[in-house]
């Protein structure tokens, strides 16, 4: 489990736990199916608000696409991408392994291009002070 204290969310909650991912913003965007991936000049060219945008874009995107709803949550700070499953939607007889399974296929979807998915716990909890 990755715990990270201080991290800026851009959420209304005041902690963020998936299983799930953590990524170079640039990798997120060219493991998505972008069809001309982003060079590193080009994504160091980018403003922070340039790539949450883009971000927002390629989550909201699928997230219509495979109507997933409130399976799939993200953070963004200002390298990295943070997504997953919420532990929230663990259905009522739905097992832990049967959660993870699903999880894996919705970042399978979410980045095609990716060589390997390897989910874990991350949970991020904001501490003022």
């Amino acid at each position: 489990m990755k715990i990270r204290l201080g991290f800026v969310s851009n959420s209304s909650s005041s902690s963020f736990c998936v299983y799930g991912l953590s990524l170079r913003s640039i990798d997120f965007i060219n493991y998505s199916k972008r069809k001309n991936p982003m060079t590193e000049h080009e994504y160091e060219e980018l403003d922070m608000d340039q790539t949450a945008q883009l971000v927002d874009k390629i989550i909201e995107k699928h997230i219509k696409k495979y109507k997933l709803n409130n399976e799939l949550r993200y953070e963004l700070d200002d390298e990295y991408v943070y997504v997953g499953r919420p532990y929230e939607t663990l259905g009522e007889n739905e097992t832990g392994h049967a959660f993870k399974e699903l999880a894996k296929k919705i970042l399978e979807q979410l980045l095609p291009n990716a060589d390997e998915i390897n989910p874990r716990h991350i949970c991020e909890i904001v501490c003022s002070g």
